[in-house]
């Protein structure tokens, strides 16, 4: 029967999740800034071919182009807090996907080094580092030897 690992910390090693979801928050916000700012270039676009094409500052198109650009930037704001969050959470699970595993294999090399009774290592099946896993229980099944 196949043992089953569930994680009860959420953060395992607070270090390189917070690490890693700072750099993936940097990376998320320097999308959706490089996106908005396409945004208010073609805003910026086409208004200006529309002056140049005789189109009035105060008319009607005008005050509807920026009641659109007002509402795109509405529409914007909360996709970007959603995508963000979306984005955070998301990089907690992989996170905890890879520090879990070494987590659980830093403890075991730790028990080898005190000399406790040494244990096979497990890790759930959709964790990283199943290959260094293996090589962790050869290792121990060598010092059963």
């Amino acid at each position: 029967m196949k043992q089953k690992y569930e994680r009860k910390i959420l953060l395992v090693n607070p270090s390189f999740q917070f690490s890693f979801m700072s750099q993936t928050l940097l990376m998320t916000l320097v999308v959706l800034f490089v996106v908005y700012m396409f945004k208010v270039f073609m805003m910026w676009d086409l208004r200006r071919v529309a002056l140049e094409s005789g189109i009035a500052e105060n008319s009607e198109f005008m005050r509807v182009l920026d009641y659109r650009s007002i509402t795109s930037d509405i529409g914007f704001a909360v996709l970007a807090v959603i995508l963000t969050i979306v984005m955070l959470g998301w990089t907690l699970w992989v996170s905890h996907r890879v520090a879990g595993p070494i987590h659980r294999i830093r403890n075991e090399i730790k028990k080898i080094i005190d000399g406790q009774p040494l244990q096979r290592i497990g890790i759930r099946d959709h964790d990283y580092f199943h290959e260094l896993k293996e090589s962790v229980n050869l290792l121990i099944e060598y010092f059963r030897r």
